[in-house]
This record gives structure tokens, sequence and C-alpha cells, in this order.
């Protein structure tokens, strides 16, 4: 190892310890609430969820352009805090509303709680991986970005465990407390990292239109860019019909609302405990090893074979729902081991003044956006006009070549790397 390496070393291990303590909260807040907004939203059925996913695209449309207008105005360490207060205020606030509003006025409260979560979920991993990117240089990402990801694990499993126990104990909207918390928490731990950085830098420096487009153009003339967000939108196919089949099947279960809020809060447990075995021991040797192309194929060609599986066990005639759950939680756990720290090494490969805006633009616009056109279809194929094992082995090619696109950024991302 050369001695400038040497001398960084120590530092990048303090950074990344800090980054991972911070990730931790991150996750621990947002698997908190995701079984609290999985609960709400199953309330009113499928066709109610799908409603529910426009909205989302909606809100994303709105919210998109005005954080990208903030992040090219506002220094780094003034948009990072902001931000997560202001999450943290509104999770009060719907809170505070929940308490204040009658049970015939709830339903309509959790629908608003269901959208702003699908967001704000989105959101604050999105900033906090577009700040690691900046805080941890490419030659140590490799490295760092896994232990980085061990410790959101560790807190997804902290947030899952904590929901499954106090969800029925203390009744889920008090989770949304906790949740705020952790948020503040995450920020007082990354408040070093943040301090050091220039507080004259700006996360951008963008004309102020193309900041309130969202930075979509930043997208649209990077190649590697628009690799990541095809790869991105053909992912959401696969997700969706996971996602609305296990939510179909909870709600036939006939649970209440906390009674929903632990049960996804215990599949969320199993799949993060699932994770974190993955992430400790093949994450960070498999990006040495294989790159990150290979490692991005590795989700799809999971998803398909699931679906597979899945698809022939329906269509034999066997109950599925035990069967539908395992192969979620390894499509799930495959996803955080190694899709999402793989895809976020390459962003450290971009210019600084794609982190925020291009990333955010990727991370919420494109994969909303993928969501609502699904959401708009499976009211028509997966409820009324196709069985479940044709829907399944329908979602196999599209997997398939969704792998075809993580081969062609492993590409990209070498000719990017050796330029």
């Amino acid at each position: 190892m050369p001695d400038d390496a040497r001398s960084t070393e120590p530092r990048a291990r303090s950074v990344a310890l800090r980054a991972a303590v911070w990730f931790f909260c991150v996750l621990a807040s947002t698997s908190i609430l995701r079984p609290v907004r999985d609960a709400m939203g199953t309330a009113g059925g499928v066709s109610e969820l799908a409603k529910l996913w426009k909205w989302t695209l909606a809100l994303t449309l709105i919210a998109s352009p005005l954080f990208a207008a903030a992040a090219a105005r506002l220094p780094r360490r003034a948009l990072l805090t902001r931000s997560y207060h202001a999450v943290a205020l509104t999770l009060l606030g719907f809170l505070g509303l929940w308490h204040a509003t009658g049970e015939s006025d709830r339903d309509a409260l959790g629908r608003a709680f269901y959208v702003f979560v699908s967001v704000f979920n989105l959101f604050v991993v999105s900033v906090f991986w577009s700040a690691a990117s900046d805080l941890v240089p490419h030659a140590s990402a490799v490295r760092r970005f896994g232990p980085i990801a061990v410790g959101g694990t560790l807190g997804a499993i902290t947030g899952a465990a904590l929901t499954n126990r106090l969800a029925e104990l203390i009744g889920a909207p008090q989770m949304l407390l906790i949740a705020a918390l952790l948020l503040e928490l995450g920020l007082l731990a990354a408040s070093p990292l943040i301090r050091a950085s220039d507080p004259r830098q700006l996360a951008l420096s963008l004309p102020r239109g193309r900041a309130a487009l969202g930075d979509l153009l930043l997208v649209l003339r990077s190649p590697m860019l628009r690799r990541i967000a095809g790869y991105v939108l053909l992912g959401t196919i696969p997700a969706a019909v996971l996602y609305f089949e296990r939510a179909r099947l909870v709600a036939d279960a006939a649970l209440s609302r906390d009674e929903r809020s632990a049960l996804f809060a215990s599949v969320d447990l199993w799949t993060q405990i699932a994770t974190v075995l993955v992430q400790g021991f093949l994450t960070g040797p498999a990006l040495r090893r294989f790159g990150p192309g290979a490692n991005l194929a590795v989700l799809p060609l999971v998803s398909a074979a699931t679906f597979g599986l899945v698809g022939l066990a329906s269509h034999a005639g066997w109950p599925i729902f035990w069967i539908y759950v395992a192969g979620g939680a390894l499509i799930e756990g495959t996803r955080h081991a190694l899709q999402k720290p793989t895809r976020e090494v390459l962003f450290t490969l971009a210019a600084p003044n794609e982190r925020y805006a291009a990333k955010n633009a990727i991370d919420t616009l494109v994969h909303r956006g993928g969501d609502a056109l699904c959401a708009e279809a499976w009211p028509r194929i997966g409820v009324t006009a196709m069985p479940l094992h044709a829907v399944l082995f329908a979602t196999v090619p599209i997997a398939l070549a969704w792998a075809f696109v993580a081969t062609r950024i492993g590409r990209v991302r070498r000719e990017s790397a050796d330029a």
C-alpha cells in the first residue's frame, strides 16, 4: 500500500464508522415506519393501494424539484440538517394529528401518511448515500460501503424488532415518535462529518432552471446515469409484483391495523437478519472480486428464479403464503445486501454536481414513476385478467432484461474508472 494511502486509511475508517452509525439510525427509522405504513395502506385492499402509489408519484413530482432547487442553493451542511429536521417534524405532526382526529377521519390520515412515508423512505436513504459518496473516495468505497451497509442493516433489524414488539403494546402510531428520534440521533452522529465539510461548498452548482426540473437532464446526458435509471425502472416491475401480491395475501387475513404492523415487521426482521449475514461475509469480497456489474445482476437473476419457482408452486395449487414470504425475503435480502451498496459505489465516480440532484431524480422520480405505471397496470393484470402464476411467469423475462442492463452498467463503469 502506498504511503499516502496508509496515511488516509485511519480517517477513512473513522468516516466509515460514523457513516455506519448514521445509516443504522436512518434504516432503523425507516424500518419502524414501513410496517406501520403498509398496515395503513392495506386497510383498503389492493385496489386502494394502487391509487396510493399514484398519489406517491404526484407528491414525488412536487417534492423532487423543490429538493433539487434547495440543493442548488444551500451548502451541503445546511441541506443535510434541514432535510432531516423537516422529516422528523413532519412525523411528529402526523402523530399529533392522529391523536387529534376521530376514528372516522383516521383512514384518510392513514392514506396521507402512506404517501408521505413512501416518498420519505426513498428520500432520506438517497440523501444519505449522496453524502457518503462525497465523504468516501472511490478507492475506499469498494471496501467501506459494505461495512456501512451492514450498519444500516443492523439498524433495519433493530427497527423491525422494535415494531414487532411494540406495535401491539403501545399502538402503531406511537412508533412515529421513536422513528423521529432516531433520525435526529443519526444526524447527531454524523455532525462531525458534516461540520468537516467546507461550509462554503454547495451540494450543486447548477443553473436554477435545471435544479427546478429535478436535474433529469444530467441523467439523460450521462451514459452511466442513463443505465442506472434504466436499471431502477426495470426493477420496479418485479418489486411491484412482489409487493402487491403480498399485500393482497395479508389483507385477506383480516387482521387489525396493529396486528398487520407486527406481521409486516416480523417479515422485515427475518429478511434483515439474512441480509446482515450476507453483507458481513460476501458483499465486500464480491465487490472487489466481481465488480459492480456482476453484483447488480445478482438481484435480477434471484428474482427471475424466485418468481419462476413460486409460479410453478401456484400453478400446482400449493398453499403459497409462506413460500411467497420466503421468496420475497430472499429477494429483499439480496437487494439490501448486494444491490444497494453496489449501486451506491457507482455514484462515487459521478461528478459532485450529479450526486444529489441527479441521484435524487433517479431514486425518486424514476423509481416512483415506475411504481405508478405498475400501479396503473396491476388492477387490470394482477387482479382480473391473469392468474397469479401467469403474472409471475411473465415477470421472469423482465427480470432477465434487468440483469442485462446490469452488465451494461458494469461496462460503462469500467470505462469511467479507466478514464
